[in-house]
């Protein structure tokens, strides 16, 4: 996987932001988890499509957030002006959202590269990234979270 490029993607930074008025007494908070080797990534192996990341995501008062994801990319160590991938959704219908969410990335050795998110009720369509050489320095492709749920703020 390592490459002559600096691909450095700091996977998935969440903002979830509230677009309506919250209950203050609410006690549930968004939280995600890595999902690691599940039937998501499982598949991906499998097929050899290239590498998948998977997350379990728990968002309450659905129906009042939104949600927007992106990836980042770094380029010589300096982030890049614009994300390589984003998804945004919300005002959900239902006031509970949860389940899979990650990221994926097919022919990931490939100067094309395909690039898709996606999230509980939503995903992007996969899109073509330029992956051409850009430094002399290798590439790591990581879970930017721990092996714990993590609880998001708004």
């Amino acid at each position: 996987m390592k490459r002559s490029y600096l691909f450095l993607i700091m996977l998935f930074f969440f903002v979830l932001i509230n677009v309506g008025c919250s209950d203050k007494d609410e006690v549930d908070a968004p939280t995600i988890s890595i999902n690691q080797n599940s039937e998501y990534e499982k598949t991906f192996r499998d097929l050899s499509l290239g590498v998948l990341f998977n997350f379990y995501f728990y968002l309450p008062s659905a129906d009042k957030r939104w949600v927007t994801l992106w990836v980042e990319r770094y380029i010589d160590g300096k982030k890049d002006s614009q994300p390589l991938t984003q998804l945004s959704y919300g005002n959900s219908p239902e006031d509970v959202d949860e389940g899979p969410l990650g990221f994926g990335m097919i022919n990931e050795n490939s100067e094309d590269a395909l690039v898709f998110l996606y999230g509980p009720g939503a995903s992007t369509q996969p899109s073509k990234i330029d992956l051409k050489p850009m430094t002399s320095i290798g590439s790591s492709l990581e879970y930017a979270i721990g092996k714990e749920e993590v609880e998001l703020k708004l």
